[in-house]
């Protein structure tokens, strides 16, 4: 299994699972990997912080009113029985010309995903 000097991820963000008894380790995919890796979210689970899972994808490739090219910073949480996953994201993203950015929200019933839409567009922080 992975150990955390094993692992290249952007915008790390780590929740506690205090009923599955397992932590888990979010963040940003695609940006400095493999040129072919999707851009979008992924996963790591441990029990002790230390040696980590495989990456699992939450969230990928987003299509129709949310198009993104650009995904950073997940943060997610649980809340009333669900699971919501905050993000910043963008269309035509480039460090030479930047464009516009924007906040969504995402949500799932596991926090293992797949996250989907939980409203029709950016949200104003």
């Amino acid at each position: 299994m992975p150990t955390l000097a094993d692992i290249q991820i952007r915008a790390p963000f780590i929740t506690a699972d205090p009923v599955a008894r397992v932590y888990r380790l979010y963040g940003t995919t695609g940006y400095g990997g493999p040129r072919d890796a999707p851009h979008g979210f992924s996963v790591r689970k441990s029990r002790d912080l230390k040696t980590w899972s495989e990456p699992q994808p939450v969230l990928s490739r987003i299509t129709g009113p949310q198009e993104a090219d650009f995904y950073w910073a997940p943060k997610v949480y649980f809340y009333r029985g669900r699971w919501y996953l905050f993000a910043t994201f963008g269309h035509g993203v480039s460090v030479l010309k930047p464009r516009a950015r924007y906040s969504s929200i995402f949500v799932s019933d596991s926090p293992d995903g797949p996250f989907v839409p939980h409203s029709d567009g950016p949200v104003t922080p």
